[in-house]
């Protein structure tokens, strides 16, 4: 599950990055390197995996941050492709209300595969991915 947590944050994070700011500096976003995002999704996991609540997530399931990160890593590449694929889709005049209907669907999907999973949420984490 912590995988899956995880995971879904970082896509969160990508997209409403993208939201944030305007449709010029968005699309130079989109254009940027998967090894400078990388980068991004690194340090934005080390800081979600040092929380307070998913520290006591982490020690109640008996898992280190270090495994998690780990097992994440392998997923970079399929949740950036998935945050520039959503969010180039969406640039638009009604892109808030497509990105929101997006993440609510992204949300229902991951919960309902890496909620049920094994204890790092991997396999249902990869299997939503696997469908996109």
């Amino acid at each position: 599950m912590a995988v899956g947590s995880l995971g879904h944050f970082l896509v969160e994070h990508l997209i409403s990055k993208n939201l944030t700011i305007s449709q010029s500096a968005c699309e130079e976003s989109l254009s940027q390197t998967n090894f400078a995002l990388t980068e991004q999704l690194d340090v934005t996991a080390k800081q979600y995996l040092h929380s307070e609540g998913i520290v006591q997530m982490l020690y109640a399931a008996d898992i280190t941050a270090d495994v998690v990160l780990e097992n994440v890593q392998s997923l970079y590449p399929s949740i950036i492709s998935y945050a520039k694929k959503l969010t180039s889709s969406t640039l638009g005049p009604d892109t808030s209300l497509q990105v929101d209907k997006c993440l609510v669907n992204f949300q229902i999907i991951a919960n309902e595969e890496y909620m049920e999973d094994d204890v790092y949420g991997l396999k249902g984490f990869y299997l939503f991915f696997q469908s996109k």
